[in-house]
């Protein structure tokens, strides 16, 4: 049977679950659905088609989980695809990331992080690993309208019935919390007779359950009420990897809040959305009608339902009032012209969104809007800020994002004295700077930068309240521009910053800086700039930076340092100084060639060691890892000798050898008197070891 190409984004047949997790079902409706366990995604009456999902709490969280598994069948081959990032056909592990694969009944195809499975009855999935996350979308073949079942629907077309049970019980909306997470929940879930998925050691379907998750649901408005300033770095990001409809937009904002992680944004570029349930759908605003154009006001009271975005027409001539009773907010899209807001009263407006319009300035806007909180200016044709008024006493946020042909922030008020937070992006129409921005931003606690954004020239020279700062996917050579000191900076994350070679321009003083990321960052070559000294850091990640071959400009003083990730193409690991003192994690992973230049780890409890590619041994290790409890050394394909581990571990409780697929021997392994937990999967010779093992892992092993 000839294979057809991968299919295009849905059109009417497909059905997704992406993030923490949202669901589309194959008749388009969309819902949030936080089970924790293993569940039916997909399933076709005749059994040919069947898609599980495995689904666990995203790390601590008590009300957000997420995909870690996706399990299938095509003809006799069951096919697992796990987190990290494996593929396994019949509980053996496939190496490599560029695939074409002629199954049972079907093909497999692998191009990086995205698998796709075809079947040779027409039916198709793709499975892709963004991040600490998988997203699936499966599409069955048109034919079997109407014969799945799943938590993606029914495929008859009416999306109104697609959250129903497996019995057949359609749960009437609006959806009670109660019956999602029970009887829903639980109809759903898989036994472990109908299980697809592969186990390790002691595991069943059963360690995966947790019928009483989630067990602080939140819906999103409490969540972005009580995290006000996450909730604004979160629609920055989403936004700039260019998401633009609103319920995608919400959708991925809410993710990145609950877990965050800006990873999660990526998932969402390429979805769709048709139509929402309403879990909890509830409408508090209000236009008079009488104020609008009377086409718009004939179209309006013939309407039996309400679009979630606003609408408006596109010339504001004949609105003399705005009013709403949700939080004082008003959304203008797609509009041409602003002229009539001259005499419009506003003075209770408290957010205004302007957003897709053809306006080149804010000619029209009222010269005053005391109460404006929050302003969200993105995706427009705007060539200038002019026409904003002089003053917005009260603006407490702001959002400038990919406006096409913005090259600076002229036209701000000189002065922003609530201000709080900021974000700042352009497109690839034109190569933004920060001049015109106030030369004082006193109260300033959230930055983020992203876009094609050349330059942080302008930004005051003192921003002593900034608590949070984001380079995202910038066209900055540096980081010059920033305030020689932030000395209440606590998280800073640099990333994806195609042309940053360095780190000048980072602050010399940062004293309560607690969280540092700097990840795929291609052309950074030095960590050079950094200060000698971060006296409170606690949290470090350097991953996925291009050009860098090593450590160096790290820096010297870090005792507080507790957690330590490393990932990228480096030499070594020289330039972490002499001393770690309080170092408990340390995670090294990707094409890292030597564990030299590590210093002495006296405290370390936790070592993850994990598809470190080029390492062929544990050379470099410290001599002596006293507190060390855990440590995970799993899927380096290169590893062929454990040399280089501590003669001693004495503390050391759970040790997990898992998929090295060169490492054929246990020797080097030595003295673990509290060793409980041995994961060596698969089976290697435990007989070299065995003076060193307690009893119980040498149970029913013949050694001569």
């Amino acid at each position: 049977i000839p294979y057809r190409l991968p299919p295009p984004p849905c059109r009417g047949n497909c059905g997704s679950t992406i993030g923490d997790p949202h669901y589309t079902t194959l008749d388009g409706l969309y819902y949030d659905f936080q089970g924790a366990g293993e569940y039916t995604l997909i399933r076709s009456t005749d059994g040919q088609f069947v898609v599980q999902t495995r689904m666990q709490p995203w790390r601590a969280s008590s009300s957000a989980t997420v995909n870690t598994g996706v399990a299938t069948q095509v003809g006799s081959q069951r096919i697992n695809v796990l987190l990290p990032n494996v593929l396994a056909i019949d509980g053996a592990v496939v190496e490599g990331t560029s695939l074409d694969l002629t199954l049972d009944g079907g093909r497999l195809t692998r191009s990086g992080n995205a698998i796709s499975i075809f079947w040779d009855t027409g039916d198709f999935i793709s499975v892709s690993i963004p991040g600490d996350h998988i997203n699936v979308r499966a599409q069955p073949d048109p034919l079997r309208a109407g014969q799945v079942s799943g938590l993606l629907g029914n495929f008859n077309g009416d999306p109104m019935d697609d959250i129903s049970t497996a019995d057949g019980v359609v749960l009437n909306q609006p959806i009670k919390i109660d019956e999602l997470y029970g009887v829903y929940s639980e109809s759903w879930r898989i036994t472990q007779a109908e299980s697809l998925f592969d186990y390790g050691p002691g595991e069943f379907t059963d360690t995966f359950t947790d019928p009483n998750f989630p067990t602080n649901p939140r819906t999103p408005e409490q969540l972005f009420t009580e995290n006000p300033q996450a909730a604004v770095q979160a629609h920055a990001t989403c936004q700039a990897q260019g998401i633009t409809d609103p319920i995608l937009l919400e959708a991925c904002k809410l993710d990145v809040l609950v877990t965050g992680d800006p990873g999660f944004a990526t998932g969402f570029v390429d979805e769709t959305v048709a139509v929402i349930p309403e879990i909890a759908a509830v409408v508090e605003g209000s236009l008079p009608l009488d104020t609008m154009d009377p086409i718009l006001v004939s179209a309006l009271r013939r309407a039996t339902g309400i679009q979630s975005s606003p609408i408006f027409p596109s010339d504001l001539a004949n609105i003399r009032s705005l009013s709403t009773t949700n939080s004082g907010a008003v959304e203008l899209t797609g509009v041409s012209s602003l002229r009539g807001l001259e005499t419009a009263d506003l003075s209770s407006l408290e957010s205004l969104v302007i957003t897709r319009s053809s306006l080149t300035d804010f000619s029209g806007l009222p010269n005053e809007l005391p109460s404006l909180r929050g302003l969200s200016i993105y995706n427009n044709s705007l060539a200038s800020l002019s026409g904003l008024p002089v003053e917005l006493p009260s603006l407490i946020s702001l959002q400038i994002n990919g406006n096409r042909n913005l090259t600076n922030l002229l036209g701000l008020p000189v002065e922003l004295p609530n201000l709080q937070y900021l974000s700042v992006s352009g497109l690839s129409e034109s190569v933004l700077n920060l001049s015109g921005l106030p030369a004082e931003l006193p109260r300033l606690e959230s930055l983020y930068v992203s876009g094609f954004v050349n330059s942080l020239i302008g930004l005051p020279s003192q921003l002593n309240s900034l608590q949070t700062l984001l380079v995202v996917n910038s066209n900055l050579t540096s980081l010059s521009g920033l305030p020689i000191g932030l000395p209440n900076l606590d998280y800073f994350e640099i990333r994806s910053n195609g042309f940053l070679t360095d780190l000048s321009g980072f602050p010399g003083e940062a004293p309560n800086l607690r969280s540092l990321s700097i990840s795929s960052n291609p052309s950074l070559l030095t960590l050079s700039g950094l200060p000698t000294r971060l006296p409170r850091l606690t949290g470090f990640s350097i991953s996925g930076n291009g050009g860098l071959g090593n450590l160096s400009g790290m820096p010297t003083e870090l005792p507080f340092l507790r957690d330590l990730f490393v990932s990228g193409n480096l030499n070594d690991l020289s330039g972490l100084g002499n001393s770690l003192p309080n170092l408990v994690k340390l995670t090294l992973t990707g094409n890292i060639n030597s564990l030299s230049g590590l210093p002495e780890l006296p405290n370390l409890t936790t070592l993850n060691i994990e598809t470190a590619s080029l390492l062929t041994n544990l050379l470099g290790l410290p001599s002596e890892l006293p507190s060390l409890t855990s440590a995970s050394i799993n899927r380096n394909r290169n590893l062929t000798s454990l040399s280089g581990l501590p003669s001693a571990l004495p503390n050391l409780i759970s040790l997990s050898l898992f998929q090295n697929s060169n490492l054929n021997s246990l020797e080097g392994l030595s003295q673990v008197p509290q060793l409980n937990t041995l994961n060596v999967f698969p089976n290697l010779p435990l007989c070299p070891v065995k003076d060193q093992l307690p009893e119980k892992f040498l149970e029913g092993i013949s050694c001569p």
